[in-house]
């Protein structure tokens, strides 16, 4: 078919406001990928020409918008190392991104920065970093906090989560070059248009991967205290994890008799429409989505005032935040919401009035002023002058690597 004038243009249009994101793997049901996955979808149904770019794996576990495009650098599966695989995956990203050129490049975790940043040097596109734990959160690796300082000085973006781990941010680097700027995550999902909440509902449900992170050990414990005083109610966890069989071990020796571990679900709307209470043991966050869709569909919660977010969904109303680690005070929490169907009614509204706040329209409006570059100038002191040194650099250091790396880039689509 042969393309109009007005076709070309359109194209054309497409082309001067492609983004692309760049992600380890699409292939797993975590909160990274789902919202990946949500706004990757809302900036193509915009207008946006919207690449994902994956590390390894050819596949989404979230539905993509057909507008998405998802092409893959063929990495084997696994950890990603810095040591013996900073360079060789520096030369692979770059010649993508030199094929492709898009107007942004954002990488989904500022972990990834450390590769990506590097890789784009000189080609002129904008570098946007998304955090999606918080600042003081490193999960063990030196390569995140190597990470977080690139996204800083060497990109033109960071994202947060929360005002609370952007004034982290700017405390901890105040000469970052980067500008630090919230951008809460969006609904996945369309709120209902009345609040389906019922205060008959007898299950605490608690949803995520089953790691440390999640503090689902603290929940078992707090339930142990719980349970034997509510014979009506039962616990229920959804996810997939490391610390499966841990966690069955600990019900176990707890002797928890309506506590029950199902798989992570597609379905998990209809999740919460059957709960009573959601209860988010969280050691830390960044801006938890399970929380958040919770309250889209009315459920009042407990949750640990963990470093961040709880506190952002939770401070207007719609449930009640306990110290971080205290189990007894978490306990206690529960008991009063589960003894007091009025004050589970009342959470229930305020819940699902405040969720209003992430509806996914205003989530990508947001988003797409960011990713405007005219709406958007280089922040002081990342110059085209400095950027070129930086690649002429990591142009040396690529060529005299390229031979003797043993990884390799397959570039599929």
């Amino acid at each position: 078919m042969k393309r109009t004038s007005a076709g070309r243009a359109g194209e054309a249009g497409r082309a001067g406001k492609t983004v692309t994101f760049l992600i380890q793997s699409m292939q797993e049901r975590g909160g990274m990928e789902r919202v990946t996955a949500t706004v990757a979808s809302g900036l193509a149904r915009r207008g946006l020409n919207v690449e994902i770019l994956t590390l390894w794996g050819r596949a989404s576990a979230f539905t993509l918008d057909p507008g998405v495009r998802l092409s893959t650098l063929g990495m084997a599966p696994g950890t990603l190392r810095m040591r013996g695989q900073t360079l060789p995956l520096i030369y692979g990203l770059r010649r993508r991104l030199a094929a492709r050129q898009p107007a942004t490049l954002v990488v989904v975790d500022t972990f990834l920065s450390a590769f990506a940043f590097p890789a784009s040097a000189g080609l002129n596109i904008r570098r946007v970093a998304w955090e999606h734990f918080h600042y003081h959160t490193d999960l063990g690796m030196r390569s995140r906090r190597i990470g977080r300082f690139t996204a800083a000085f060497l990109g033109q973006h960071v994202v947060t989560l929360t005002q609370q781990d952007a004034d982290q941010w700017c405390a901890a680097l105040p000469t970052a070059r980067a500008r630090i700027r919230p951008i809460a995550n969006p609904l996945s999902f369309v709120q209902p248009s009345d609040n389906p909440y019922s205060p008959l509902s007898r299950t605490v449900l608690a949803v995520g991967r089953l790691d440390d992170q999640k503090g689902f050990d603290l929940l078992l414990a707090a339930w142990a205290g719980v349970e034997p005083d509510f014979p009506g109610w039962c616990l229920k966890i959804l996810g997939n994890g490391v610390r499966e069989q841990a966690l069955l071990e600990q019900a176990r020796r707890l002797r928890l008799s309506r506590c029950t571990f199902e798989q992570a679900t597609a379905d998990v709307e209809q999740e919460y429409r059957a709960a009573g209470v959601y209860a988010l043991s969280s050691r830390h966050e960044g801006l938890p989505m399970v929380l958040l869709e919770s309250q889209a569909y009315g459920v009042p919660a407990v949750a640990f005032d963990c470093p961040t977010g709880p506190a952002d969904l939770l401070g207007p109303g719609g449930g009640l935040l306990v110290a971080p680690g205290q189990v007894g005070a978490f306990a206690d929490a529960l008991r009063s919401l589960m003894s007091d169907p009025q004050t589970r009614q009342r959470l229930s509204r305020e819940a699902f009035n405040n969720s209003a706040r992430y509806e996914s329209g205003r989530i990508f409006d947001q988003w797409q002023t960011l990713l405007e570059p005219e709406r958007q100038p280089t922040p002081a002191g990342v110059t085209s002058a400095g950027t070129g040194i930086s690649a002429q650099i990591l142009t040396a250091h690529i060529i005299k690597t390229r031979s003797s790396s043993n990884v390799n880039f397959t570039l599929d689509e």
